[in-house]
């Protein structure tokens, strides 16, 4: 392996991480209600106890036990934990499984979903970060996707490449097919098309910037994570057509993040 090539390697998994972390971070702590923190989810302990912990995780000493009837406050959640007030304004952690067991207003069993691969089945966004290869080139970009249901959806991206000799910039959209959406390690295939500007360095003042529009084929996996995470891995072979005698094929492979809403 050439020193470019580990470079761009070693490029693409610093990229990835990046996103993972910010990921996680956007999604690790969200308040329960953002319209008004001042109004919480109240829930009523149906069982005989629940452990109230010093934080989100089991790791965490329980350093309070509510008893059943007392009513809690539920202030915000962090990955599947969720932060909680007691009437005598004790604040602590509780895991969703036993968030689960309190009631409501209503006297009914209190719903709260935690984001899973079951829930992901029903999403109607997708947004990701990537990086990778064009053509020997380094890549990173964003796409959006919109789902119409569990198998099919539609997406629009936009990369940035930079070599040696040239960068570019592409705009394209796509249909994406889903088989098996249920599976952990999904597989995928898209057809789309869009355009692509190359842009020659500087000191190649003989060879002109050109604009191709562009078809592409791609296939590739979404890999489950945690929460609302995917790794997404993907191959993508670019048909550039250009007013010159002979298209030109480019390959393309990228990782990336995707979070589904």
């Amino acid at each position: 392996m050439t020193e470019r090539s580990i470079n761009r390697v070693k490029k693409t998994a610093l990229f990835v991480c990046f996103c993972l972390s910010v990921s996680l971070n956007v999604y690790a702590e969200t308040d329960v209600n953002s319209q008004d923190k001042e109004t919480y989810f109240q829930a009523a302990i149906a069982e005989p106890y629940l452990e109230i912990r010093q934080g989100p995780g089991r790791g965490y000493a329980i350093f309070y036990v509510a008893e059943r009837g007392e009513t809690i406050s539920i202030l915000k959640s962090k990955t599947d934990w969720y932060q909680v007030k007691t009437q005598k304004g004790i604040i602590g952690w509780t895991h969703a499984n036993e968030i689960t067991l309190t009631l409501d207003d209503n006297g009914e069993t209190l719903d709260i979903s935690v984001p899973s691969l079951d829930g992901s089945l029903n999403k109607t966004w997708e947004t990701s970060f990537i990086a990778g290869d064009f053509e020997g080139n380094d890549a990173v970009g964003i796409m959006g996707g919109y789902y119409f249901n569990q198998n099919l959806s539609a997406e629009i991206s936009y990369i940035d490449t930079f070599g040696d000799t040239n960068k570019g910039q592409g705009a394209f959209i796509n249909l994406t097919h889903q088989p098996f959406p249920q599976w952990r390690a999904s597989p995928f295939f898209s057809l789309g098309g869009g355009v692509y500007k190359t842009n020659p360095k500087a000191n190649l003042a003989a060879t002109k910037s050109r604009d191709d529009n562009v078809s592409f084929v791609a296939t590739g996996a979404r890999i489950y994570l945690a929460q609302r995470l995917f790794l997404r891995l993907q191959y993508t072979n670019y048909l550039l057509i250009s007013d010159r005698d002979d298209d030109e094929e480019v390959e393309s492979w990228t990782i990336g993040i995707s979070a589904f809403y």
